[in-house]
């Protein structure tokens, strides 16, 4: 009878020997998986960021871009508006000479006329 109780207690320790066992596999098995996605989920982050800084630098690439194409267009209306100015001026002055011209033409015609070229009546 000893020998059948000692038979059964070892039985019973084999079981929980096994059933520990099972139980540490299980543990194992679930933190390789949670490492597992816990990895996928930091190169997916990790590839989010990498997207992300790109789309960044991009738009930086863009912005510069568009930057120095502004400065180059100030530029041209800078030189542009220089070209009318100095157009502008010119025409002034053409203007001027010309409503001088008119003036000096128009003085001239209405003056009495000079002695030597005066009619004889």
């Amino acid at each position: 009878e000893a020998r059948v109780r000692k038979m059964a207690e070892d039985e019973k320790q084999a079981r929980e020997i096994a059933r520990e066992k099972r139980f540490t596999e299980l543990q194992a098995k679930e933190q390789r998986e949670k490492t597992r996605k816990d990895a996928e989920k930091k190169h997916t982050e990790e590839e989010k960021a990498r997207k992300a800084a790109e789309k960044l630098a991009t738009a930086d690439v863009r912005l510069a871009a568009e930057r120095e194409r502004t400065r180059e267009g100030e530029s041209e209306r800078e030189r542009a508006a220089a070209a009318t100015a100095t157009q502008r001026a010119h025409a002034e002055q053409q203007a001027r000479i010309r409503l001088e011209e008119l003036a000096l033409a128009d003085a001239h015609a209405s003056a009495p006329p000079a002695p030597s070229v005066a009619p004889t009546g």
